[in-house]
């Protein structure tokens, strides 16, 4: 019973309890250290076992990366990116709103503070990537 609890279980991953991807693509420049990182924090869940990077007695469970975002087009961006497609990672993307407050932007919010034009085609365009890259789920 306890394997299939485990097997169920819906973890949400923030970039808080990544201890900060940011600070971690700054140290480590490349896709596959960043990936390795990740792996390490996070990825191994979505592993079945025998699949490399997966932990040996660990059940894999569905992860849902909440609360990220950005309002530049960078390679951290570009890896995160490339890492949620290659893993079929699912997401709520941080903020679709384009204000903080009244009269007040926010900078990584999918739409501008009319709530109606698009803050930055380039973000839209690359989570539409992502999502494309999922296999179909039932």
């Amino acid at each position: 019973a306890a394997s299939g609890s485990l097997a169920c279980l819906a973890v949400g991953v923030t970039l808080a309890a990544l201890g900060s991807l940011g600070h971690v693509h700054a140290r480590l420049g490349s896709y596959e250290t960043f990936a390795q990182e990740l792996d390490q924090r996070w990825g191994f869940l979505l592993r079945e076992p025998g699949q490399p990077g997966a932990h040996a007695g660990v059940a894999p469970a569905p992860v849902w990366l909440g609360e990220f975002g950005t309002a530049k087009d960078n390679r951290w961006w570009g890896f995160l990116l490339r890492y949620m497609a290659d893993n079929s990672v699912d997401f709520a993307y941080w903020s679709f709103n384009g204000e903080k407050r009244p009269d007040m932007d926010e900078h990584y919010g999918i739409v501008g503070q009319d709530s109606m034009s698009i803050r930055h085609d380039w973000k839209l365009a690359s989570l539409q990537r992502v999502m494309e890259a999922f296999p179909a789920r039932n």
